[in-house]
């Protein structure tokens, strides 16, 4: 009771899939509910709609930098992932990072899909509420329901609205003047009782209408100090989740593609700016990478290919922290050949260093298999290559230049 009471704050980020669940054979179906919030767009756009989020629900800032660790309850590797590949968007837009950790070590943010028998909602809980849960391991914090069946922009939304809420961000409905009017009775009230009927359909078992009423229903208090908001409605917002008529009156809702939200608006990544500044980059803490070829190149835009089954790290300049991660794509469980090239502001010599991406938290291994092949066809401004031993799998290496450039 207490984690569902929590974890529905945000519950009503929905969507559909027909994913399994831990305990249901394949194939076993589960009657479809019609969902109050929807994700098509008002014909009237509320302006009272906006961004906003809880300032006591915010993470500090050392903690989005260094510490929102993240783990995965179940999931095929594919569903995984996409999740980590899509997180990287808010990542890209702020001064946050989520370090992705083992099934068996703890973790902040716990992820699941289709964790709850029979539950066909997705939702996520609201940034540092999290940390009221975290002796509850095995529990999940963000859900994703129903995903089998689902296309890929719904996933993506998915992703994206979850991991805004985990940074604190709300709901755009939870916004202070937001009033569905349409949504009334006879008097011109909002009409509770049609809205308690639909949620008490999944949820009467695990929370009560007096509780949840206070988080589906009731906007945040607008006082300065407790609400960070922004001051112009954005239909693009991956957290506008406006109250649809139709869904209220529980007609079914055809879903469009263009209804999915599938990246960060630009007043998202606005929004998050302020509350977390800007983004850290592609460059980690060193115990994040394990080095595996080193050189030194003089000149503007180096490029070569790099054959590998990991995740791979090129520092481009230590000093300058600039570096880029290459990730292995979903669809890839072998190894992958990426080509880094890179352009420099200033002519001169940079120290390159490839290096094995390691997990937050990994013990930094004595030797690597992850670079099978490096092939440097325009090496001219290169020399002085370090070639570690530590390569186990280093089975074709290339270094090729011009004019006066030994190969």
């Amino acid at each position: 009771m207490f984690l569902l009471s929590t974890v529905l704050f945000l519950l009503c980020s929905c969507s559909n899939d027909d994913g399994l669940k831990p305990v249901q054979p394949d194939g076993e179906n589960t009657a479809m509910i019609p969902h109050f919030y929807g994700m098509a767009r008002l014909e009237n756009p509320a302006p009272e709609t906006r961004g906003v989020a809880n300032t006591q629900k915010v993470w500090h800032k050392s903690m989005a930098k260094e510490k929102l660790t993240v783990k995965f309850l179940n999931g095929t590797e594919r569903y995984q992932a996409q999740v980590k590949e899509v997180v990287r968007e808010w990542e890209k837009a702020a001064g946050v990072r989520f370090n992705f950790v083992k099934d068996d070590q703890d973790a902040l943010i716990r992820v699941g899909f289709d964790y709850i028998p029979g539950m066909m909602s997705s939702w996520a809980i609201t940034g540092t509420d999290h940390l009221q849960l975290y002796d509850q391991q095995q529990e999940p914090t963000i859900h994703f329901a129903r995903w089998r069946r689902s296309p890929d922009q719904l996933k993506y939304s998915d992703v994206l609205r979850a991991f805004g809420q985990a940074l604190g961000l709300e709901l755009e409905f939870r916004y202070p003047t937001f009033d569905p009017g349409w949504i009334t009775d006879e008097n011109g009230n909002v009409d509770e009782a049609r809205i308690r009927e639909y949620w008490e359909r999944e949820l009467k078992n695990y929370i009560t209408w007096e509780e949840l009423k206070k988080m589906v229903l009731d906007p945040l208090q607008d006082q300065p100090s407790l609400i960070y908001k922004t001051d112009s409605y954005d239909p693009e917002s991956v957290m506008t989740w406006p109250l649809y008529e139709m869904i209220a009156k529980n007609i079914p809702l055809i879903e469009l593609e263009d209804d999915y939200k599938t990246e960060l608006s630009a007043l998202d990544k606005k929004f998050i700016q302020e509350i977390y500044g800007s983004t850290l980059g592609e460059f980690y803490p060193e115990d994040r990478y394990l080095n595996l070829i080193e050189f030194d190149y003089t000149g503007t835009t180096p490029e070569f290919t790099l054959t590998t089954n990991k995740n791979i790290a090129v520092i481009w300049d230590q000093d300058a922290e600039e570096a880029t991660n290459y990730y292995l794509p979903t669809n890839v469980s072998t190894e992958y050949t990426f080509t880094a090239t890179h352009t420099f502001a200033e002519n001169k010599k940079h120290r390159i260093i490839i290096a094995e991406f390691l997990d937050w938290g990994q013990e930094i291994p004595t030797e690597s298999t992850a670079l099978t092949a490096f092939d440097l066809t325009h090496g001219v401004g290169a020399e002085n290559f370090d070639i570690k031993l530590l390569n186990k799998a280093l089975g074709a290496i290339r270094i090729m230049g011009g004019e006066g450039f030994i190969s």
